[in-house]
């Protein structure tokens, strides 16, 4: 059964008030967490926000702008792997066509593309791990 983070935050926090000896460890066990989750968890009060992909951000011209620059310094120097789901035309994050053409640009500029197909791997082994279960 899928638990959210809060829901399993709140939990091991609950557990920790009603009994202060319960050990890091047996909280991680029981909730099936890292020890250092844990060890988070109770050193703040409000569960840490994990930064959404930049997928779905939609960035104002500002961001785009900022993205476009590190892409531009990364090409001149270091090489910069970007994977998508998407093809470039229906990136939905940046608001301004052109800057986004020229964010694609800079990207594909003497790039090698590797397409892995349309079907994910993860999905598909997911999927026959079930078939087999039943």
């Amino acid at each position: 059964m899928y638990r959210s983070r809060e829901w399993i935050f709140e939990r091991i926090r609950r557990d920790r008030r009603l009994d202060p000896m319960v050990s890091q460890r047996t909280l991680a066990q029981r909730y099936r967490v890292s020890c250092k989750t844990v060890v988070k968890t109770l050193n703040h009060p409000v569960p840490t926000v994990r930064k959404p992909p930049l997928g779905s951000l939609d960035l104002d011209t500002k961001g785009a702008k900022l993205l476009f620059q590190i892409f531009t310094e990364r090409e001149e120097r270091k090489a910069t792997a970007v994977a998508t789901n998407s093809p470039f035309n229906e990136w939905e994050a940046i608001n301004e066509p052109r800057l986004c053409a020229a964010i694609a640009d800079r990207i594909t500029f003497r790039c090698t593309f590797i397409q892995t197909g349309t079907e994910s791997h993860r999905l598909q082994a997911t999927e026959a791990e079930h078939h087999t279960a039943r």
